[in-house]
């Protein structure tokens, strides 16, 4: 695609963010080094399998509340950009697909694409270790500040200091383990039978 035919492209996208409200297009580039093109290739692989090989656009754009999000789009050679989009797992939101998580593994370092966006991660952290309010990775230590002025239990209290900082959160559904690693965290109940995904880095 020409550059003239890119700007051409690009000022007739319409994008509008999870609300509808229409978004404006900053500034865009092609996404021909390597780092983009594999970022790119999780998106499709993710969102839009039927894509594959297509060219992509990334646009940083300015939602109606001022903050900057950045759209993928793919170009089919027919001179017109389709945004990648996907729906969130948790919410029901259409959204962007930079707007997803990305995750890897300790035993395996090949970053994948989730298909949940970071409110709902940051909801579950919250509600999971009991504070309210709290963001970063200072929960524990939000909580255990509290415990240290108004103490409540002490098991409970070095349960919290051994926990340390909330920089990693574990779910199933949300980061699916890859097929290759799944038998390695997963057990069977000896009374049960039943078998157990046990959480890992």
């Amino acid at each position: 695609m020409s550059s003239s035919t890119l700007e051409e492209a690009v000022r007739k996208l319409q994008l509008v963010d999870d609300m509808g409200d229409p978004v404006k297009v900053e500034d865009y580039y092609i996404m021909n080094n390597s780092q983009d093109k594999g970022r790119l290739m999780r998106y499709i692989d993710t969102f839009s399998p039927e894509n594959k090989g297509e060219a992509g656009v990334a646009l940083t754009c300015q939602n109606a509340d001022g903050e900057a999000v950045e759209y993928v789009c793919v170009d089919d050679g027919t001179g017109v950009l389709t945004p990648i989009m996907g729906t969130c797992q948790v919410m029901y939101s259409e959204e962007a697909c930079t707007r997803f998580l990305e995750y890897n593994f300790k035993d395996d370092q090949t970053w994948r694409q989730s298909q949940v966006t970071l409110d709902p991660v940051l909801q579950f952290r919250d509600k999971k270790f009991g504070t309210k309010g709290a963001s970063g990775g200072l929960l524990s230590v939000v909580k255990a500040a509290e415990q240290l002025e108004q103490p409540v239990c002490e098991a409970a209290f070095r349960r919290l200091l051994q926990l340390g900082l909330v920089t990693t959160v574990f779910d199933k559904h949300m980061f699916p383990t890859p097929e290759h690693l799944v038998d390695h965290y997963r057990v069977e109940d000896e009374n049960t039978g039943k078998l157990i995904d046990l959480p890992h880095p």
